[in-house]
């Protein structure tokens, strides 16, 4: 018969065993985690913890459905009122979760805000990168009513102007020809899907 005393021992030697065999890497600096190994969808713009909650405010952005119609979403973003941080959050895409939900954006990846002008008056002027003139012709009125459903969606914003790289572009209005008026929210309504 085994005494108490080694059975015990081996016992506490196997845990020590498992204990540091399965401990945390003790690296000196931090170091890069591939994106791929990132787990809990800790990445998707989604999800946040609700330690970001009292830094940050929603926001409303726009994205297409599998119809090709405009719908509302929130996201969590450090100032709900700024401009930049709003589309900005637009620009990334739709997260995991919509498009698991069929959404997707019309405004090219890789599109940049290059800068704001606004708000005054509520009127704002968003300078893009030149990816927007590459949108396709039939995903061009939903490209510029996300940006500008959205825009507008900010308190203080009423009309959006567009430019690329600084050069002011006119864009369709409600009657599908080219203008450089200000959209507004009307012009974009047939855009958007049914309640």
């Amino acid at each position: 018969m085994i005494g108490r005393r080694p059975v015990a021992a081996l016992g506490a030697v196997v845990l020590a065993l498992a204990v540091v065999g399965c401990g945390v890497p003790t690296d000196a600096q931090p170091r890069q985690v591939d994106p791929d190994q990132v787990p809990f969808d800790l990445l998707d713009p989604d999800q946040r913890s609700a330690a970001d909650e009292s830094t940050t405010g929603n926001a409303t952005i726009f994205l297409v459905d599998s119809d090709g119609q405009l719908v509302e979403r929130r996201r969590r973003v450090p100032d709900g009122n700024d401009v930049v941080g709003v589309i900005t959050a637009l620009l990334a895409g739709p997260g995991r979760t919509e498009s698991t939900l069929g959404l997707r954006s019309a405004v090219p990846s890789g599109t940049i805000l290059l800068g704001v002008v606004g708000p005054d008056n509520g009127l704002v002027t968003l300078d893009l990168s030149a990816t927007v003139a590459d949108i396709p012709r039939q995903d061009q009125r939903a490209a510029l009513g996300q940006l500008a459903l959205t825009a507008i969606a900010i308190d203080g914003v009423n009309s959006v102007l567009f430019a690329l790289n600084g050069e002011a572009q006119p864009v369709p209005g409600a009657d599908g020809q080219l203008t450089d008026e200000p959209l507004v929210a009307s012009d974009l309504r047939e855009l958007l899907a049914s309640s």
